[in-house]
């Protein structure tokens, strides 16, 4: 994944620029993500973070197929603890710091992307935006929202 980070004086916009993969993560991808927000949070400079995407995607969560193939070998469960363990911190630390997050919700945000999107502070939606909860058809429940 790429991340792209810009600094506006006191703000930060943090853009997940990964429109071929649908700003979908992997456990390396949300490693990431959560490093980049924990690193701006930890700076006493950066007053707010802007986080957003490219595309027709702000994030479309984890990576589905990585899923599917996951389900389909066994490996579901060690893939699940490995994502949560990153996404859920971070999302604890993003309602609890002073720093002030807005997701600027560009287009579509399902499963753990919706949860990014959530633990902002405030979020503004594009008229193109799209919010979806994939873990229902895909038999799992709902986290990170």
């Amino acid at each position: 994944m790429v991340l792209e980070v810009e600094r506006r004086d006191s703000v930060a916009v943090v853009t997940i620029s990964a429109e071929a993969a649908r700003n979908a993560f992997d456990s390396d991808s949300m490693s990431e993500i959560s490093s980049t927000l924990n690193d701006l949070m930890d700076d006493s400079s950066v007053r707010g973070i802007v986080l957003t995407g490219t595309g027709r995607f702000f994030c479309a969560g984890a990576d589905i197929e990585e899923f599917r193939r996951s389900i389909d070998d066994g490996r579901i469960g060690p893939l699940v603890d490995d994502l949560t363990s990153i996404l859920h911190p971070l999302q604890i630390r993003m309602r609890t710091d002073p720093t002030i997050l807005v997701a600027a919700i560009n287009g579509a945000a399902a499963g753990g992307g919706l949860g990014l999107a959530l633990a902002c502070d405030a979020r503004v939606a594009s008229p193109d935006a799209k919010l979806a909860a994939a873990f229902f058809k895909l038999g799992l429940s709902a986290d990170g929202g």
